[in-house]
C-alpha cells in the first residue's frame, strides 16, 4: 500500500541537542494538525541525541530519523531535512524551540486561503531554559503588499531575529531558493529569496516560543567560529572574511534571478544599497582586510641565506 504523502513536512536539524530535544519533539508531535512528517537529521551528535531520536521514532511512525556519520556543518544539515521533505508545506524547527499545539494548523489555514503568500508564521515570544516567557517579540515581518520592492524595504528595515524562517513555507517556493548558504546570516538571504516570490502573512497569536540561552548555537561566538559552525570545512584562520559583503552580493544576485517585473528590480537594488550603506564601515573594513590578505599571499618568499 502506497504511503500517504503528508501535507506538512517539519525538518529538524540537530547537533548535541539532548537538553531540550525531547520537549521540542513533544511540541511538534502534539500539533492539532496531524498530517505531518518530522525529518530529523542528527549531525553526528556525541551526547544522548541519538537515543532520544530513536526512542521517539519507535513510538511515532511520522518521524524519519537520519544520522550523519560526520558533522556536515549547520548549513548542510538544515538543507538535508529540506531536501528530504515531501509535503506541500515545509517548516524548519530548531531543536530547542517550542511550538504551541495550533501553530501548524493556523499557518496551514493562512496559506490555504492566501494563494499569493509563500510564508505564514505566528507571533513569537522568547523563553528561558525552564520554558518561562521572557518577553514578546515585537518584530513585524508581515509582508502583505503586492510589490516585491515594498516587501523588501519593510523586511530590511524591520528584521532582527528572522522568525519567519521558522514559519510554514510553500515547498515549491523554498525549492526555488538556494536554501541555507554556508555563510553568516544565510537565513536572511533565504527570506529575501522567498519575499521576492510572494507575501508573508502573520498570525496574531504568539504560537512560536523561541528559546534564547547561553547554549544557543551562535551565542557569544566570533565571526570565524560562526562561519565554521555553518560550514565545518571552513578554516578559522581565513573565516572572518567578508560577512556583510557576502550578504550584499547574495541579495543583489537574488534580485537579478528573481521572477519580479524588470521595472521593480532597480528599485530593489537601490533599497539594498541603502540598507547595506548603513554597514559601510564594516564593509570597508572587510575589503581592506581581504586585500591585505591577498597581498600577503602574493608576496615572494625571501630567499634563504647562503650558508655555504
Amino acid at each position: 500500500m502506497k504511503k500517504r504523502v503528508p501535507r506538512v513536512s517539519i525538518g529538524l536539524p540537530v547537533h548535541n541537542g539532548e537538553l531540550f530535544l525531547a520537549r521540542t519533539l513533544d511540541s511538534l508531535l502534539n500539533q492539532t494538525f496531524r498530517e505531518i512528517e518530522v525529518i530529523i537529521s542528527d549531525n553526528a551528535s556525541t551526547d544522548a541525541t541519538q537515543e532520544i531520536c530513536e526512542s521517539f521514532a519507535a513510538r511515532d511512525p511520522r518521524i524519519e530519523y537520519i544520522r550523519q556519520e560526520r558533522n556536515l556543518g549547520a548549513s548542510a544539515n538544515y538543507n538535508v531535512v529540506a531536501r528530504r521533505s515531501h509535503g506541500e508545506y515545509f517548516k524548519w524547527a530548531a531543536h530547542d524551540d517550542l511550538c504551541e499545539p495550533t501553530l501548524v494548523e493556523r499557518c496551514v489555514d493562512l496559506l490555504d486561503k492566501n494563494k499569493d503568500a509563500v510564508v505564514a508564521y505566528p507571533r513569537s515570544v522568547l523563553i528561558s531554559d525552564a520554558d518561562d516567557i521572557v518577553e514578546p517579540v515585537t518584530e513585524d515581518m508581515s509582508l502583505p503588499w503586492n510589490t516585491a520592492s515594498r516587501r523588501l524595504r519593510h523586511f530590511l528595515w524591520n528584521t532582527s531575529l528572522c522568525h519567519p524562517v521558522f514559519g510554514l513555507i510553500r515547498a515549491d517556493a523554498l525549492a526555488r531558493t538556494g536554501l541555507i548558504g554556508p555563510f553568516h546570516s544565510a537565513d536572511v538571504i533565504v527570506l529575501i529569496q522567498l519575499l521576492l516570490q510572494g507575501k508573508f502573512i502573520e498570525h496574531p497569536e504568539p504560537l512560536f516560543l523561541r528559546r534564547m540561552h547561553t547554549g544557543t548555537s551562535l551565542w557569544n561566538k566570533s565571526d570565524a567560529d560562526v562561519i565554521v559552525w555553518y560550514d565545518t570545512s571552513a578554516s578559522r584562520k581565513h573565516a572572518p572574511a567578508l560577512r556583510y559583503t557576502t550578504l550584499f552580493a547574495a541579495a543583489m544576485s537574488s534580485v537579478l534571478k528573481s521572477p519580479i517585473p524588470l521595472w521593480d528590480k532597480p528599485i530593489c537594488w537601490m533599497i539594498l544599497a541603502r540598507a547595506y550603506a548603513t554597514r559601510r564601515r564594516e564593509i570597508a573594513g572587510e575589503l581592506v582586510r581581504a586585500t591585505r590578505g591577498i597581498v600577503r599571499k602574493r608576496e615572494p618568499r625571501t630567499p634563504a641565506p647562503d650558508v655555504g
